[in-house]
């Protein structure tokens, strides 16, 4: 009796010889840059004017706008 060929974790495309273990490495590191950028691009934005107004407040100058 003759078994079924075991599956292989290897993918060819080419001369290239991808390992499943390393597709699954190369998705988390995209996914989780993707991640940090997007956290960066949302949360910058809105911490740099607190940010700019402690540097300001710690040289002592005054900084206030006007209502026209």
């Amino acid at each position: 009796m003759a078994s079924a060929p075991a599956a292989d974790s290897r993918f060819k495309v080419g001369t290239l010889v991808y390992i499943k273990a390393g597709m699954i490495t190369v998705l988390l590191f995209l996914l989780s840059g993707d991640f940090c950028f997007t956290l960066m691009e949302t949360v910058v934005p809105t911490i740099m004017p607190l940010k700019f107004n402690s540097i300001v407040a710690d040289l002592g100058i005054e900084v206030g706008t006007k209502n026209i």
